[in-house]
């Protein structure tokens, strides 16, 4: 029997020049069919890439005049990066077409073991829909800027480096589609095996040949994601990221440029940078294939928390790496602490005293109210561990697969979304202001708030989620306790005991390792995210007006740590549903 088409979009990338890859409906399913054509268009595309970053390199030549030495060097080096990462990128894929064929038959004999229909999942479908809407939307962009700023002046090097442009932006968002459909692929894939066991398990007897088997198949979707996935698609990716961020950064920076902007260039900016935010932000939020995030804390220096998928378990795993990264998160803290101290470092020029005292203040607060922060993190670890195996203990006994929350998922997303927005609302604010003239202490400053950050944000994130986690396993403690008081054969006093115990069991750890690990965290967390709104709104008020690109600018800035400063209250109502006196009230 021949091998089943996964997704229908996949051998397309052989017409876009990035592989051999195609399909045969007479059997051979995937394989790698070399032709004249599929050689042309490699050619063709490396041709294209190679000559725009010569045409860049041997002229200088700028999308949009800057008016400033930094700004036009910056997107001149955008210009040529777009060429040489998207040749890289496609050198990669080239490189890794044989892996991928391997990678898709063996997923292909997967999909029809658990008879999987792959072509008919709905996301994959919306993604390319996607890639096609986006490219005739950039095909219309390109030709309105060349017909608005180069045919006046028509040059070689203009119409290759627009090209170039051109067929990057068509390559690289397939790339990412064709990831993210993959991704899509591998989820659907082990929510199908989950469902084949647990059809198994609830066999009586159980049947073992069957349980072994689909266990295997779980093992070789899992190896095929970790290894041979991973070995496709991490180097490309690792050279799009470059790219796109550069790009999106350029537009913020040049948004700046100018005291205010007219409705009609903010549209056009705004469309340039849309679909550009959108694919930077779409392989993040589409790879919830594991969709445990817990441990990542690991590689931004907070702890030593691993997951073994060996033994099924959260453990301390301390390694050179992660030992680097807490080293290297409080040396960032530390030095900024002592650089600000040596010299006065403000954000803003307040043109007050008091002003300018309290932005002082408020930047050395970055990095003291982080490091403790880090410190009482580090220090409870263990009782982190603590806390999350026992309650991976309550979720076999309950049942729940507290994987499948919406709202973690959609807090971690929020996350990474607001990461990006401020990686590209910082570089467009150094880029402004410190580039003239930056010191090291400028530097340190910068990186150590952006660190901040990315790490406070994330420890938001994850007592966010572990209320989640708590209110779910008590509304099903709840819902279990209802079915067994109602019983019409009687109630089972031992099942009612260990029901009663479970109830316990939460309450104890929500009042006892939870606080532990996290009331300290967020008292240093929210006493300098208090002290930065302050300062962004005092500074708001202290010009009469403003025009509607500074209002912007300031909301833009401040909406997201209000949005941090407000999530852990909004979403902690665990107090309704475990206070002691919530009974004898009236």
């Amino acid at each position: 029997m021949g091998q089943k088409l996964l997704l229908t979009f996949l051998h397309y990338q052989r017409y876009l020049g990035l592989s051999d890859l195609d399909y045969s409906e007479a059997g051979r399913g995937y394989w790698l069919h070399a032709t004249w054509y599929s050689y042309a268009a490699q050619f063709l595309v490396a041709g294209t890439f190679f000559s725009a970053l010569v045409a860049a390199l041997s002229e200088p030549l700028y999308y949009i005049n800057t008016g400033s030495m930094t700004g036009n060097i910056f997107d001149n080096a955008v210009m040529m990066t777009a060429s040489v990462t998207q040749l890289l990128a496609n050198l990669w894929f080239r490189s890794q077409q044989q892996t991928q064929v391997a990678l898709l038959q063996r997923l292909s004999k997967v999909k029809e073991h658990l008879q999987v229909d792959t072509v008919a999942l709905s996301s994959p479908r919306r993604m390319y829909r996607l890639w096609v809407g986006t490219w005739f939307f950039y095909g219309y962009m390109v030709g309105n800027f060349a017909a608005s700023f180069w045919l006046a002046k028509p040059k070689l090097s203009h119409a290759l480096t627009l090209l170039g442009f051109g067929l990057r932006v068509m390559s690289a968002n397939f790339q990412y589609t064709c990831y993210s459909g993959m991704v899509c692929l591998l989820q659907r894939l082990l929510r199908a095996q989950a469902e084949e066991l647990q059809i198994l398990v609830d066999t009586h007897p159980i049947p073992l040949e069957a349980l072994a088997k689909s266990l295997r198949v779980h093992d070789e979707i899992l190896m095929l994601g970790q290894r041979e996935f991973v070995q496709v698609y991490g180097g490309v990716l690792l050279f799009l990221f470059l790219y796109q961020v550069m790009q999106c950064v350029l537009i913020f920076y040049v948004s700046t440029l100018k005291g205010s902007l007219n409705l009609r260039t903010t549209l056009t900016m705004s469309g340039w940078l849309a679909p550009m935010l959108l694919y930077l932000i779409l392989p993040l939020m589409v790879n919830d294939v594991s969709n445990q995030f817990l441990h990542y804390q690991r590689y931004l220096g907070l702890s030593n928390l691993d997951y073994s998928q060996h033994q099924q378990r959260y453990t301390l795993h301390g390694t050179c790496v992660s030992y680097g990264l807490q080293f290297v998160v409080a040396v960032i803290f530390v030095s900024a602490f002592v650089s600000a101290l040596a010299e006065s470092v403000n954000y803003m020029q307040t043109n007050s005293l008091t002003g300018n005292i309290y932005d002082h203040a408020v930047i050395l607060t970055v990095s003291v109210t982080q490091l403790l922060a880090n410190l009482w993190f580090r220090a409870h670890q263990q009782a982190q561990v603590t806390l999350l195996r026992r309650l991976s203990k309550v979720m076999r006994l309950l049942k729940v697969n507290t994987l499948a929350l919406g709202q973690p998922r959609w807090v971690y997303r929020l996350w990474v979304a607001v990461c990006l927005w401020y990686a590209m609302m910082i570089g467009s604010f150094g880029s402004s202001i410190w580039l003239s003239g930056m010191k090291l202490s400028h530097i340190l400053t910068l990186l150590a708030f952006a660190l901040r950050l990315l790490c406070a944000n994330f420890q938001f994130t994850l007592y966010s989620s572990m209320v989640c986690v708590l209110q779910r396993l008590l509304s099903v403690q709840g819902e279990l306790l209802q079915v067994l008081l109602g019983d019409p054969s009687g109630i089972s006093r031992e099942a009612l005991a260990r029901c009663l115990r479970l109830h316990d069991e939460i309450l104890m750890l929500s009042q006892g390792e939870f606080v532990q690990v996290y009331g300290g965290v967020l008292l240093f967390l929210f006493l300098y995210q208090v002290m930065e709104c302050v300062l962004i709104a005092y500074v708001s008020t202290l010009e009469g007006f403003r025009s509607m690109q500074e209002l912007a600018r300031i909301v833009c800035w401040i909406s997201p740590m209000l949005v941090y400063l407000i999530l852990p209250l909004m979403i902690n109502d665990l107090s309704n549903q475990v206070s002691p006196w919530g009974a004898t009230l009236p």
